[in-house]
């Protein structure tokens, strides 16, 4: 690694080589607010906002890189990866000065690049800000309308147990500017990770929630998702964006189908009741054997569909052995268990 070059970077932002992530940022945030070409009347303005971007986004990668290492078992790199690692780096971060340098100053301030610098710390400030609240003056007005006096004895237990947290947030209060709470929120939510796992939460809930209580065979259904995936993947298929082809094969693709399943499932109509006597599966345990939540239903009834005899809660059908399920016809000719009762 070239020590020259990441000490002229340290000098820029004013900051030692033992600065945290979050110290670059502050640091960064701080002089480019200062040396931006717009409110610098250097003769040399250009040239510093642009080394000064550079620095923050080569040490930003630095120090990801070191955390990076740190948590592998051998965490030193050959000379020639140090330097070709460098090199890569520095020829980014140029990219990046280069796409932010000749920003107008509000137009720079107002990018998500500038804003991302403190969205966290504006995220959890509020955050921390709303607990207080809630456990100050919401909880002892809950607890004793349901409590009493013992429900408020308990609230304010909690109120002194989280006191190191509550008091620092309400003298920090003034300080709070919940527009910018929810600016921070709309960043977030642009961020393609954040992105990718609401959809793949979402996926999966859809899964669970309409796949397996549509009457459709498991191998039938996991053909259409192997099917979508290879039909997004051919199609949006980019060797130059790994993140699209990504997003659109394992994002994009079972969401579709999942939105398919749903539209069935929510459109359905005629309504059908079947009772059915069931027992349980059994499960293997360490001291013998016990009824699973998995069930078998009279005549083999449905023997093909396992979704829709598999349940969460064994509470529900403890003690009992009829199950009544309620069909309907999905608006695609696919019928849907809608509801269950146990008797």
């Amino acid at each position: 690694m070239k020590s020259q070059l990441i000490d002229k970077y340290y000098k820029i932002l004013e900051l030692s080589n033992k600065a945290s992530i979050e110290d670059i940022k502050k640091a960064y945030k701080r002089k480019a607010e200062l040396l931006h070409p717009d409110v610098n009347k250097s003769e040399h303005a250009h040239l510093e906002f642009f080394l000064l971007i550079e620095a923050y986004e080569f040490l930003v990668q630095l120090k990801n890189r070191e955390e990076s290492n740190n948590s592998k078992d051998n965490s030193i790199d050959s000379i020639d990866d140090n330097i070709k690692w460098s090199q890569t780096a520095k020829e980014y971060a140029k990219n990046k000065a280069d796409q932010y340098v000749n920003l107008k100053f509000e137009d720079y301030t107002n990018s998500d690049h500038f804003k991302s610098l403190t969205v966290l710390n504006t995220l959890f400030a509020h955050l921390n800000f709303y607990f207080s609240v809630l456990i100050v003056l919401v909880l002892p007005l809950i607890a004793v309308y349901f409590y009493g006096y013992w429900g408020l004895g308990g609230a304010l237990l909690i109120g002194i147990m989280t006191s190191p947290v509550t008091v620092p947030a309400f003298k920090k209060s003034k300080q709070l500017n919940h527009f910018e709470f929810f600016q921070s929120v709309i960043l977030i939510a642009k961020n393609r990770v954040f992105l990718i796992i609401i959809i793949t939460f979402f996926n999966v809930f859809s899964i669970l929630k309409f796949g397996l209580q549509t009457l459709i065979l498991p191998k039938v259904l996991l053909s259409g998702f192997i099917l979508s995936f290879l039909l997004f993947y051919f199609v949006f298929n980019s060797k130059t964006n790994s993140f699209k082809t990504y997003f659109y094969t394992f994002c994009v693709a079972p969401l579709v189908v999942n939105f398919i399943l749903l539209f069935n499932f929510y459109l359905s109509f005629n309504p059908v009741v079947e009772n059915y006597t069931f027992k349980n599966a059994q499960e293997s345990m360490y001291n013998g054997k016990q009824n699973s939540t998995y069930i078998y239903l009279e005549n083999n009834a449905y023997e093909k569909f396992p979704g829709i005899r598999t349940f969460i809660d064994y509470n529900e059908m403890e003690y009992k052995n009829q199950v009544s399920y309620t069909f309907k016809t999905g608006v695609l000719g696919i019928r849907v268990m809608t509801k269950h009762e146990f008797k």
